[in-house]
């Protein structure tokens, strides 16, 4: 049940990341509204400003210059479009390869149905019984030790991907900048509906941020722990081992100080 709970937090958190990937692609939650009421054009014309030279500017003719053709102009780049085109592709093998690595210290083969599990969650399955086991640690505490250094790496592996998962947001967030700050230097405010697919992106960027970074991995972390240490069908002889260690630990340090004294 514990293992079950460490997975549920892991999985809804890849599912936010990739929502928040396909995003600015797909204009969900209404987060490409400020490039839809851009391509309205301006329904009156009246007098916008007057030049130094005594020229006179329309309404119309100054909104042009700010106005969209179609929604994809406002998040055109090549840097967005490589981003839909590699990042997938460089996630997926960058997740096996350094999986691969990972489970060379641990497991003797590389099941690929373990694999797919890893793309939802930091695995425990690879935990220090397997070390103990299979002859990769002759001592339990030092299983242990290598255990939580594997999951960590998991763990820190999911965050980085899912961060990067959100670089459309991000880019999106810079060309939204830009817009707002090309509108005001016009004296153009933001409609409503502008002003909410702002604060869309920037809900969405700092959740993503907060969560993938710090959140979600502290909770993983700890009900990882909490699995290891109190689920675990081993774990009372792994705390048999850790007092028996400790109890030798005090004993070398009380030897040490009577031999010193």
């Amino acid at each position: 049940m514990m293992a079950g709970n460490n997975m549920r937090p892991a999985a809804i958190l890849r599912l936010f990341a990739v929502v928040t990937f396909l995003a600015p692609l797909l204009g969900l939650f209404g987060i490409l509204r400020l490039a839809t009421m851009a391509m309205i054009p301006a329904a009156e014309d009246p007098l916008y400003d007057v030049g130094e030279d005594g020229t006179k500017v329309s309404l119309r003719s100054a909104w042009k210059e700010l106005q969209l053709s179609e929604v994809p102009e406002l998040f055109r780049s090549r840097l967005a479009t490589w981003t839909y085109a590699f990042v997938p592709i460089l996630l997926v093998f960058s997740h096996f390869l350094i999986c691969m690595a990972i489970w060379k210290k641990c497991r003797a083969k590389f099941s690929s149905l373990e694999a797919l599990y890893t793309f939802i969650c930091p695995p425990l399955f690879p935990d220090w019984e397997d070390y103990y086991r299979w002859g990769k640690s002759e001592d339990m505490l030092e299983s242990w030790r290598r255990s939580k250094a594997a999951l960590a790496c998991h763990i820190i592996l999911h965050s980085a991907e899912n961060l990067i998962l959100c670089m459309p947001i991000v880019l999106l967030k810079i060309v939204a900048t830009r817009r707002t700050s090309a509108m005001a230097d016009k004296s153009f405010a933001l409609l409503p509906l502008e002003a909410a697919s702002v604060g869309v992106i920037d809900g969405l960027l700092a959740g993503s941020v907060v969560l993938h970074a710090v959140v979600i991995p502290a909770l993983q972390a700890l009900l990882a722990f909490l699995y290891f240490k109190f689920g675990h069908a081993w774990s009372r002889a792994l705390k048999a081992r850790e007092a028996k260690s400790q109890k030798t630990s005090e004993s070398t340090t009380s030897n040490e100080s009577t031999s010193v004294g």
